[in-house]
C-alpha cells in the first residue's frame, strides 16, 4: 500500500520535534540561565553627532509596573550642548511592555510637575504631533510654552514605535521571522520580545518655535537611534 506524502512526512517531523524538545530541555537543565533576562546597564557616554556631552547620571529604577503593566527598569539621563542649545535625554529599559509611549510620557510629566511643585492652575497644554522617518520608524513630538519633546520606543528589531498598535504590528512582522525559531527555542531570544528602550528627548524653546525645535530634535533622534539599535540589550 502506497503511503501518502503527508504520512511520509509525519515521522521525520515527529522525530525532529522530539529531538528539538529534548535538546532544549537538556540545555535548560544544564544551564539554569537559559531564558532568563541578563542584567543591563546603560553606557555612561553615548556619542551624538555635533553635540557635546556635558552630564550623565543613572536614573533610579522603577520596579513597580505602571498601569499598562510595563516595568521601567534601569535608566540613564544624558545632557548635551550644541552652541546655545541644551538637549536632555532620558532613557529607560522597559520590559513586559505593550509599547504605549504616551502613557510613559504622561507619567513622566506628572513626575516632573510634582518635582517642580507646579500648581494645577499653571499646567501647560501640550501640542502633539506624530512623526515618521523611513529606516527609523515612528515617534511623537510634543511642545508646551517652554519646551519641545520627542519620544519613542527603540525596539529589539524593526522600526521604532510610540503606540500599542504600532508596537504589536512591529512584533508581528519582525518577531515571527523564521530565522528566530531556533534562538527562541534555545532560550537565547524571546519569541514575542516585549522589551524596548524608551527615549524621552527635550530641549528649551528659548524663543524658537516648536517647529524649529522639532527639526533639531529629529536630527538628534536619528543619530541616537542609529547608535542604539545595534546596541540593544541582549537577553
Amino acid at each position: 500500500m502506497k503511503l501518502s506524502s503527508w504520512t511520509q512526512l509525519r515521522l521525520p517531523l515527529l522525530a525532529f520535534n522530539l529531538l528539538t524538545t529534548g535538546f532544549v530541555l537538556g540545555k535548560s537543565l544544564i544551564d539554569p540561565q537559559v531564558g532568563q533576562m541578563a542584567s543591563f546597564e546603560f553606557e555612561e557616554n553615548v556619542p551624538l553627532s555635533q553635540w557635546q556631552s556635558v552630564e550623565t547620571k543613572r536614573l533610579k529604577p522603577l520596579p513597580e509596573p505602571d498601569t499598562e503593566g510595563s516595568i521601567l527598569k534601569v535608566g540613564r539621563f544624558y545632557q548635551y550642548r550644541q552652541d546655545d542649545r541644551v538637549l536632555d535625554v532620558k532613557m529607560r529599559y522597559v520590559v513586559r511592555t505593550r509599547g504605549e509611549v504616551q502613557k510613559f510620557i504622561q507619567d513622566q510629566l506628572k513626575k516632573d510637575k510634582e518635582e517642580s511643585n507646579t500648581d494645577k492652575k499653571n499646567e501647560k497644554k501640550l501640542q502633539v504631533k506624530e512623526g515618521y522617518e523611513p529606516d527609523v520608524g515612528h515617534y511623537i513630538l510634543l511642545s508646551d510654552t517652554d519646551r519641545a519633546y520627542l519620544s519613542s520606543c527603540i525596539n529589539p528589531r524593526g522600526e521604532t514605535t510610540f503606540s500599542q498598535d504600532q508596537y504589536k504590528h512591529n512584533q508581528d512582522i519582525y518577531d515571527t521571522e523564521f530565522s528566530r525559531i531556533f534562538p527562541a527555542l534555545l532560550g537565547r531570544e524571546k519569541w514575542r520580545d516585549d522589551r524596548c528602550l524608551w527615549t524621552y528627548m527635550s530641549m528649551p524653546l528659548n524663543g524658537s518655535t516648536p517647529e524649529e525645535a522639532y527639526k533639531v530634535l529629529e536630527a538628534a533622534w536619528w543619530d541616537w537611534h542609529e547608535w542604539w539599535q545595534p546596541n540593544f540589550p541582549k537577553l
